[in-house]
């Protein structure tokens, strides 16, 4: 499905997440390993794309994965800054939140002008029906102000960050596989002015 949607990205006008004019903050191209042929789907777009205020996403269903058009199909041609990215560029699954923040901005942003909808954590108005909130994954509530639902499972909540050992428990866990279409989520939260590292 995610090809699909990676497809119908283009003709809605996206291009590579990696070809936009910030994304050297974010991954390094490995020119060297790349198949001569497919260089300009890496090349950064300056003048070509608006970011329209999306901030940079490595988890877009646009962005290529690790090891794309490489010479030998192992080599990377894709390298996050942040290592801990690296498995999540590629992903066909599904658009993430920015994918279709993106679309929604690109084609509608005018829609919501006049509500007065306020909608937090990164949410924003949901332009067929500007009186509700589209939320970042992982959040709910009719203003995102809250963690998202669980689905089919009994899991998730928000958990108060301290000094004391907290634990998260998946569903099923430790017991092997787990059944389909769950989904769980939890917010930290620290309190205010403290660091946590």
């Amino acid at each position: 499905m995610g090809v699909i949607e990676h497809e119908i990205g283009h003709a809605l006008g996206l291009w590579h997440e990696q070809s936009r004019p910030d994304a050297l903050g974010y991954v390094s191209i490995e020119r060297d390993f790349i198949l001569p042929s497919y260089i300009s789907d890496f090349l950064q777009r300056d003048d070509e794309i608006d970011t329209l205020g999306i901030p940079y996403d490595l988890g877009s269903v646009m962005h290529y994965g690790s090891t794309a058009f490489s010479v030998d199909q192992k080599s990377k041609t894709v390298i996050t800054r942040d290592s801990l990215y690296q498995q999540t560029i590629g992903q066909r699954e599904k658009l993430s939140f920015y994918d279709v923040a993106t679309i929604n901005t690109a084609y509608c942003k005018d829609e919501c002008k006049n509500e007065k909808t306020k909608c937090e954590n990164g949410g924003y108005m949901r332009p067929s029906k500007c009186s509700e909130c589209i939320c970042p994954d992982g959040l709910g509530g009719d203003n995102c102000e809250k963690n998202e639902e669980a689905k089919n499972a009994e899991c998730g909540g928000v958990i108060e960050l301290s000094d004391d050992w907290k634990t998260l428990e998946s569903p099923n866990y430790p017991d092997p596989g787990y059944d389909a279409d769950q989904k769980c989520s939890w917010l930290l939260k620290a309190p205010k002015g403290n660091e946590w590292k």
